[in-house]
């Protein structure tokens, strides 16, 4: 049987000119996989070094759109690390970047859910999940006024109004989420369309040295940055690593929904805290004057030079590092590593021996957005 060369997709608009992916088809399996990323190269790197370092975070929500939050509180960890500011007085704050991290991560992975679904046929389940996420998003807007690109992580502060009415609503809603999610775990575990497009495609093994988040934690390994790396108050409360076994894309799909259910208890968690905290919902400026404010910029200014700080997160997507070179106030240089371009370049390996039908639960597993790919 000869071998021909298939051009697969992309068939989402946004993919055009930075996914080029071009498999070797013999018959309907994938002898072999190659793929071209970064066509279409936007410089975000680049164009955040001419900024300054508030007016760059603009720029992490761009990267990945599904997930803002996490994209800034990484940048703005970086900016911290180098101006060598520390969280030790800021409970409140720290409680609502975690806040706000959880509930991107569950926005996150019930899109994922849901158009991964759809794109094994299982359109009811799209359906049902996007209601979930529109919801997740009307709270949004009501914490930090922006739907999509938030822009609500500063150094040192938050731009978040924590309200108790929106608290309330979010409660409600995560109760009602836990179960939906309990329900689709047993359509999942007892529906055969699930285990036939999913049990055994792609598996994954745990030498890759590039994987992380729940690509790296449905091989058995249990890492998650949250808990190892015991920082920014996740040591503080009580959550649970969920692992795979076999590396496989049906225990990439358990992890994500299990992972919703976590972050459903961390933010009913964060939110008894943050109700307990006194002056969560109103800041007491009366101390404050303009003089002192000028004279605190300029102390910023002359007393910082050149410096180097390191941001990590535990994504949704994986683990994401951004560092920043500051010089001054100014960014000199800002590197990111985004976990979406790393796990795409898996493609190159599992899909070898695959039919042309597992690509796209590949792509779906993999959850990729593609405006990090192309930064």
């Amino acid at each position: 049987m000869t071998t021909f060369l298939l051009h697969f997709g992309p068939a989402h608009p946004a993919a055009h000119g930075v996914l080029r992916c071009m498999l070797y088809m013999r018959g309907e399996w994938i002898v072999s996989c190659s793929i071209v990323l970064g066509l279409l190269h936007r410089g975000t790197e680049k164009l955040m070094e001419y900024r300054n370092s508030t007016q760059a975070i603009g720029y992490m929500d761009r990267l990945d759109y599904v997930s803002p939050i996490a994209n800034e509180c990484a940048f703005v960890y970086s900016i911290e690390e180098a101006l060598c500011v520390t969280h030790s007085g800021s409970a409140s704050t720290m409680m609502s970047r975690i806040y706000m991290i959880e509930i991107m991560r569950i926005a996150n992975h019930l899109l994922n859910i849901a158009c991964h679904s759809g794109d094994l046929g299982c359109l009811i389940t799209l359906l049902w999940l996007f209601e979930d996420r529109e919801l997740l998003y009307t709270v949004s807007t009501s914490l930090c006024g922006s739907r999509v690109h938030a822009y609500a992580i500063i150094p040192y502060a938050t731009r978040i109004t924590l309200g108790p009415s929106v608290m309330h609503t979010l409660v409600v809603f995560i109760t009602e989420l836990s179960t939906k999610m309990e329900t689709l775990i047993n359509v999942i575990l007892l529906h055969r369309l699930w285990g036939s497009r999913l049990l055994g495609v792609g598996t994954i093994a745990s030498t890759h040295t590039s994987i992380s988040g729940v690509m790296l934690r449905c091989t058995g390994i249990t890492w998650d940055v949250r808990v190892i790396h015991n920082a920014y108050r996740y040591s503080s409360m009580s959550m649970s690593i969920v692992s795979g076994t076999t590396g496989d894309s049906y225990d990439r799909l358990l992890i994500r929904i299990m992972e919703v259910l976590v972050s459903a208890s961390m933010v009913i968690q964060i939110t008894g805290v943050l109700l307990t905290m006194e002056g969560v919902y109103s800041v007491d400026v009366s101390d404050y004057t303009l003089e002192s404010l000028i004279g605190s910029f300029k102390q910023c200014i002359s007393c910082y030079g050149h410096a180097i700080g390191v941001g990590l997160v535990e994504a949704p997507k994986g683990e994401l590092y951004v560092m920043s070179s500051l010089d001054g106030v100014q960014l000199w240089r800002i590197r990111i590593r985004c976990p979406d371009i790393l796990h795409l370049w898996l493609l190159h390996s599992i899909a070898v021996g695959l039919m042309l039908s597992d690509v796209v639960t590949l792509v779906g597993t993999i959850d990729v957005v593609f405006g990090s790919v192309d930064m």
